[in-house]
């Protein structure tokens, strides 16, 4: 796998809701396979939603509008 990054990058501090752009809009969250299977046998209360929220297929977080 290939990363790029912008010269930026280490001093970057994201100010979240109070940003005016949106330049992380649309950005998968990779799930690394260790976490991955941690999520697998995950329970309590979270279960459902996280096990939901994950595209097993494709290692990332779903996307919602």
């Amino acid at each position: 796998m290939e990363f790029t990054f912008p010269n930026y990058y280490k001093e970057f501090s994201c100010i979240a809701g109070s940003c005016p752009d949106t330049c992380c809009a649309g950005w998968q969250i990779v799930i690394d396979n260790k976490t991955l299977k941690k999520y697998q046998h995950f329970k309590g209360p979270f279960h459902n939603r996280l096990h939901n929220d994950i595209d097993w297929k494709e290692h990332v977080f779903r996307q919602y509008n």
